[in-house]
């Protein structure tokens, strides 16, 4: 028998890179995730990109007693970002890079997986150990 779950899902980027590709891309990430039976999703709905955005989500995912946080790194982003999520969520983090897009002639599009890497070292260096990685669509 499943047991329900309850996880927050927040996409993290930035407005240097394809940023509105990132977005497109995470509201079909949430429509898939919607399928998953058994658990209760808490979406940030919207990309988090600044600091301020990051307190906020993070604010609203502390109300919300989750079992789980995935972190999309939609772009490269700021790296404090899922230090500001972490420290209000003491819960296991899933973080999730995206394969890069195809080039389309100017520069990099995503950067995604540096960004992962990002959080991986800035988690690890926080001493944080407790996440795991994932890199797919």
């Amino acid at each position: 028998m499943k047991h329900p779950v309850k996880i927050a899902v927040v996409c993290l980027a930035r407005k240097t890179y394809d940023y509105e590709a990132a977005g497109e891309l995470y509201s079909k990430i949430r429509q898939d995730l919607k399928k998953i039976e058994a658990v209760q999703w808490c979406f940030v709905d919207e990309l988090v990109i600044s600091q301020e955005d990051g307190m906020a989500a993070a604010a609203k995912l502390a109300g919300e007693h989750v079992d789980g946080l995935i972190c999309i790194s939609g772009t490269f982003h700021l790296g404090h970002l899922i230090l500001m999520l972490k420290r209000e969520l003491s819960v296991p983090v899933l973080l999730w890079g995206l394969p890069e897009l195809p080039y389309n002639g100017g520069k990099i599009r995503l950067n995604s997986v540096c960004g992962v890497n990002l959080n991986a070292s800035n988690l690890y260096k926080s001493g944080f150990n407790d996440y795991s990685v994932i890199i797919q669509h």
